[in-house]
C-alpha cells in the first residue's frame, strides 16, 4: 500500500501543480477591455415575400391641361341638304327705257369722244345722240357720284326725222374736276334712254 502511493506522486504532484496554475490565472485575471472596431456589414438578406396592395388613395388634384393637340385630318364632305322651297316671286322692277346712244365732245374743238379739256371759264361740250323716236323731247343730265345733274341748253333738244340729235356748247356744272370719270345720260320723252362717257382731263395748263 505504501509502494502504491509512491509510484503515483509524480501524477499527483503534477495535478497539483496545474490546480495552482489555474488558481493563478484565476486570481490574475483583469477587467475586461474596450470593445474592437465594428465589423464590416454582412451580406443584405435575401428579399422578403410582397405583402398584399394596400387600399387605393384618395384622387389627387386635376394637374393644368396640356397644350393643344395637332389638328386632325378634314372629316368627309356631308351629304347635300335637301333643296328648301321657291320663295315669293318679288315684285316686277321698273320698265327700262330702250336703247339709245351718245356721243360727247369738247367744244373746242376735240375730236376724242368723251375726253374733254378743262377751262378757266366754263366748260363746254357737244352732245349728239341717236336712235330716239322722231320730235322725241330729250333731257340732258350729268350723272356722278353726287347724283344727276340737269344740264342747261340753249334750245329743246329733241329728236329729228332719224331719232338723232346734235346740241353744242352746253355748259358743264362748275364743280366738276380733272380726273372726273362721268356719264351724260339722254332721257327720251318716249321712254328712250343713251348714255355716253365724259372724262375731264387738263392738256393745256395756260386755258
Amino acid at each position: 500500500m505504501i509502494r502504491s502511493v509512491r509510484g503515483r506522486a509524480p501524477a499527483l504532484v503534477v495535478l497539483f501543480m496545474l490546480a495552482l496554475i489555474a488558481a493563478f490565472v484565476v486570481a490574475c485575471k483583469g477587467d475586461a477591455g474596450p470593445a474592437g472596431e465594428r465589423g464590416p456589414a454582412g451580406p443584405a438578406g435575401a428579399a422578403g415575400a410582397t405583402g398584399p396592395a394596400g387600399p387605393a388613395g384618395a384622387t389627387g388634384a386635376a394637374g393644368p391641361a396640356g397644350p393643344a393637340g395637332a389638328q386632325g385630318s378634314q372629316g368627309q364632305v356631308g351629304s347635300t341638304g335637301l333643296t328648301g322651297p321657291t320663295g315669293a316671286t318679288g315684285p316686277a322692277g321698273a320698265a327700262g327705257g330702250l336703247a339709245a346712244v351718245v356721243f360727247v365732245y369738247d367744244s373746242a374743238g376735240g375730236v376724242e369722244t368723251g375726253i374733254v379739256d378743262i377751262k378757266t371759264g366754263p366748260t363746254t361740250v357737244n352732245i349728239s345722240g341717236a336712235g330716239f323716236t322722231p320730235a322725241e323731247a330729250i333731257t340732258l343730265t350729268i350723272e356722278s357720284g353726287a347724283g344727276s345733274t340737269k344740264l342747261s341748253t340753249a334750245a329743246a333738244v329733241e329728236g329729228n326725222l332719224s331719232g338723232a340729235f346734235y346740241v353744242t356748247n352746253v355748259a358743264l356744272p362748275t364743280s366738276v374736276k380733272v380726273g372726273d370719270v362721268l356719264t351724260i345720260k339722254a332721257t327720251g320723252s318716249k321712254g328712250k334712254v343713251g348714255f355716253g362717257p365724259l372724262i375731264i382731263v387738263d392738256k393745256n395748263k395756260n386755258n
